[in-house]
């Protein structure tokens, strides 16, 4: 009798796990491979429902299964587990199990009764789990800096939306004005300048080349008759030269 009372004495002093400061999701990268993959955090409910798991960014429902383990020394609801998936088939891709407890209260405290640590330690972790839950989806959304003057960055409406683009105004604020239609029309036009200044490149280098050819031509011919001219024993005037305009003739220079 003495040795029950004793074990029962310890298990309600059994410690809580504490909610760390870490985000509450565990990643994989499987191959081919259905688990057990362990869940990583504490958890308050056995059936999966606190649980998002994706792969490779997409959500996977009804094909894993979640095996949980009360936390030794504990009983009754609610409860804290340690738990594993199994997929039903093998996987392969990067595999995310993420907490996503939804807001909720499925237990009360008695009345007439003491109120034991082991409880309120459990309802302070379901409530510290789902607020860090809440922080870490909190970071991957996109914010606003706290040095931007206030604004409203409400978005439109589901109607003004709905297949369009999310833009931002003059201000900052979030705007939907612009169709996908709209967007493909810029694009097309873009494409076509880049074509145009393509061509117009394309072009502009023929006649370069063309330019570049005829100046090698024109020095290859100066060279020809620089060496005739030295065969024969003539001299080279430079009938370019005109130092007098009003003159209807060029200057002889050697």
């Amino acid at each position: 009798m003495r040795g029950r009372l004793l074990s029962r004495t310890l298990a309600l002093m059994s410690t809580q796990p504490n909610i760390l400061d870490a985000d509450r999701l565990t990643t994989y990268t499987p191959n081919n491979a259905v688990g057990p993959f362990d869940v990583g955090f504490p958890i308050f409910d056995s059936t999966g429902a606190d649980l998002s798991v994706t792969l490779d960014g997409i959500e996977q429902t009804g094909n894993w299964s979640l095996t949980t383990a009360p936390f030794s020394g504990y009983w009754g609801a609610p409860n804290t587990y340690t738990g594993t998936i199994t997929f039903t088939a093998p996987v392969t891709g990067m595999l995310v199990i993420e907490g996503n407890r939804s807001p909720r209260r499925i237990s009360q405290y008695a009345e007439g009764r003491g109120l034991p640590a082991r409880d309120q330690n459990t309802e302070l972790n379901i409530l510290t789990a789902g607020v860090r839950e809440i922080w870490q989806r909190l970071k991957r959304t996109l914010t606003a800096p706290a040095s931007d003057a206030p604004i409203d960055m409400t978005l439109p409406g589901k109607a003004a939306r709905a297949n369009r683009v999310l833009e931002f105004d003059a201000q900052g604020r979030p705007i939907t004005t612009r169709g996908f239609a709209d967007v493909e029309a810029l694009t097309n036009e873009a494409k076509g300048a880049r074509d145009a200044a393509q061509s117009y490149a394309g072009e502009t280098l023929g006649y370069r080349n063309q330019a570049e050819g005829h100046k090698n031509a024109a020095q290859a011919a100066e060279l020809s008759a620089a060496a005739y001219a030295t065969a024969v024993g003539a001299q080279i005037f430079d009938f370019s030269l005109d130092s007098d305009l009003a003159l209807n003739i060029y200057d002889w220079s050697a």
